[in-house]
């Protein structure tokens, strides 16, 4: 690799150029990284929010420029006994290059990086970790990845029964990604690692960059460099800087209040209650880290959970569904499976799969590819006069936004309604209720139609809020403890889930307004085990 190669720049729209090492550009090139291009970062939000359509490969990019700034700053702020903890992570990544590249990244580090100079390899695996976080992202990120924990789960087969072939390969992929909820195991990490498995193979003739890559895997996935770690994934982390400011500004819902240029320069590490050293900004940089936080809150209230919003998740989400138990996407589960038990190849034959599979997943694997399935689905079921609600769905998803009715809009109105049908629900009791919304979501919905006749979408609650802050050791380490309070209390107050439908065509006002009750109590009647 050529040290003198002339210097390169992304133009970021929020955070200004921002410069890409060699190593950086080689691998950015690469279509694994590329499809990153096509994956859009906030699933369907930009059907509500038409300007919020940026892609998971500019976040990434976002998030390289926000790690390289908090780091830099670490370096500057942080007590000699925590670089010392700092300098034995540096030694970890540093163990797989010769001294020859590890010359070679020391000088471009610190050439073209404003920066002290120490631990430059450390600074190019945590900007690697950056670019590749989210290489494992499906096709419109978590409604893709919602629907795959729903195939997984099967308490959808009292409404979509799967055929042999579907119901097989959901049994294998079960045993691959077992109890996806209940241990908060997410499958796009799971898929990251086949990916970065993959993509160590492909840079296995590469002595500078496949070391690296190795260096930002331990950094994701490994514990041997938490504190490095703590940068990419933490309460004040470089994603969520990213992301919430990207996501306020594109939406058009806020321009964030945060001083990105003091929260960076107030980084520093500080020790835990566990005595391990943990990044944070300090006490003089509480102010920002609580902006930022509620800003996020803000995001996910207003932009994630907006109702529209999420009733094109859901709806996406069932499509999905649909299509994998009806055999539609067998060869997406077929790669999908191949990915998640993939190890780098020996034989010849093996590699012949090999390519094979790298051929799917530059045909597949990407929001493009997802939109024609569902438009050649969409095509099919009109053909042969499928079943009616699949029809319905797809016709709510891509032509008529407002074919399902929202019951209720705002938090208010729905604890309103509650007064009304359910004197007995508690909001202390909400969090068990959420849960609850959650695993029986489609036996809901098919009773509501058995029961009704009407055509119903419930959407759970469960994971579309949070505050971000894990527990109050955490609010505590980071000076937040009045805002976990402040925003738990906000959480327990919000909806419990959403509720959709399709209205009959001539009923009036108050025939509605009492199906709507009747829907909401039943609901709330099976969540809650009560029975009238």
């Amino acid at each position: 690799m050529n040290c003198d190669q002339k210097r390169r720049f992304i133009k970021d729209p929020i955070w200004g150029n921002i410069e890409l090492l060699p190593w950086e550009v080689e691998l950015l090139n690469h279509f694994l990284v590329n499809r990153l291009h096509n994956v859009v970062q906030n699933s369907t939000a930009y059907k509500v929010y038409p300007g919020l359509k940026y892609s998971r490969f500019v976040h990434s990019i976002g998030v390289l420029h926000v790690v390289t700034q908090i780091f830099s700053n670490i370096v500057l702020n942080s007590p000699l006994e925590a670089l010392e903890a700092l300098k034995a992570e540096n030694a970890e990544v540093e163990r797989g290059l010769y001294d020859n590249y590890k010359n070679e990244v020391t000088k471009i580090v610190c050439d073209r990086i404003s920066f002290s100079g120490k631990f430059p390899v450390l600074l190019s695996a945590l900007r690697l970790g950056a670019i590749l976080h989210d290489i494992g992202h499906l096709p419109y990120s978590h409604a893709f990845e919602h629907a795959i924990e729903a195939f997984l789960d099967g308490n959808y087969q009292c409404c979509i029964p799967p055929t042999n072939e579907a119901e097989a390969i959901r049994k294998r992929l079960k045993d691959l990604l077992p109890d996806q909820r209940a241990q908060e195991v997410k499958v796009h990490e799971r898929l990251g690692k086949g990916l970065f498995e993959l993509l160590q193979d492909e840079f296995k003739g590469s002595q500078l960059v496949r070391p690296l890559v190795e260096g930002a895997v331990e950094l994701l996935y490994g514990e041997k460099c938490p504190i490095s770690k703590s940068i990419l994934v933490g309460t004040v982390d470089s994603d969520r800087i990213d992301f919430v400011r990207r996501d306020g500004l594109f939406s058009g819902l806020f321009v964030s209040s945060v001083d990105y240029g003091r929260l960076f320069a107030m980084y520093e590490l500080a020790k835990q209650p566990n005595g391990k050293w943990h990044a944070r900004p300090s006490c003089r940089g509480t102010s920002e880290a609580e902006k930022l936080i509620w800003e996020r809150f803000q995001d996910y209230c207003y932009i994630i959970s907006h109702h529209r919003v999420h009733l094109f998740d859901e709806i996406l989400e069932r499509l999905l569904l649909r299509l994998m138990a009806e055999g539609e996407l067998m060869d997406f589960l077929g790669n999908l499976e191949q990915l998640l038990r993939f190890s780098p190849p020996t034989r010849i034959a093996d590699k012949k799969d090999n390519v094979k599979l790298l051929e799917s997943l530059h045909l597949s694997f990407d929001d493009s590819w997802l939109d024609v399935q569902l438009r050649n689905a969409y095509t099919k079921a009109k053909k042969n006069n499928a079943e009616i609600h699949k029809v319905r769905l797809f016709e709510a998803y891509a032509e008529d936004r407002d074919y399902f009715k929202s019951v209720f809009k705002r938090d208010s109105e729905f604890w309103e309604r509650c007064k009304e049908v359910a004197p007995f629900l508690s909001i202390s009791e909400a969090p068990t209720f959420a849960i609850k919304v959650r695993q029986k979501k489609y036996v809901l919905e098919h009773q509501i139609y058995e029961k009704f006749n009407v055509l119903a979408i419930v959407g759970d609650m469960a994971k579309k809020i949070t505050h971000g802050i894990a527990d109050d050791d955490t609010a505590q380490f980071f000076g937040l403890e009045e805002l976990k309070d402040f925003l738990s209390g906000k959480i327990r107050k919000t909806k419990l889930f959403n509720l959709w439908y399709v209205p009959p065509r001539d009923d009036g006002k108050t025939e509605i307004y009492d199906l709507e009750n009747k829907m909401l109590s039943y609901i709330l009647e099976q969540i809650s085990d009560q029975q009238t």
